[in-house]
């Protein structure tokens, strides 16, 4: 079982990595994609399976946030290493963002990550992390 300060580290870097400024794909940077292809798309929810390789839904498939995958399970590792908790410990990985557009012409993005143990039990964020930009 992780501890809740494990839990709280291990999905925070998860959603940071993803969403931090570094984080990019050709000119532009994860936020900018997802903002992109839910506008594009019509979308207000994308999920990101980082154990399983997946992006739901369909429509939210690309490149761009693929391209991501590698690295979030090379965080997920290294956190899990950083505290001693086994590599085969959690059996999922997941970054689920609920973009929305506001009156205001700002767009929101929050992520919720959650992380499930072999044993079946998950693991949420008590608050999302997102970040709010004019677009």
């Amino acid at each position: 079982m992780l501890s809740p300060q494990n839990q709280k580290d291990i999905t925070e870097s998860l959603a940071a990595s993803f969403l931090s400024a570094e984080s990019n794909y050709g000119e532009g940077h994860m936020t900018d994609w997802l903002r992109y292809i839910a506008r594009e798309k019509n979308l207000k929810e994308v999920t990101i399976d980082i154990l399983k390789d997946s992006i739901e839904p369909p429509a939210a498939r690309s490149m761009a946030l693929a391209s991501q995958m590698g690295t979030l399970r090379n965080v997920l590792r290294s956190e899990l290493k950083k505290h001693n908790v086994s590599s085969g410990f959690i059996t999922k990985a997941v970054l689920r963002f609920e973009i929305s557009a506001s009156s205001t012409d700002e767009q929101d993005i929050k992520c919720y990550p959650m992380l499930e143990d072999k044993f079946g039990k998950t693991y949420e964020s008590k608050e999302p992390f997102g970040e709010k930009t004019a677009v």
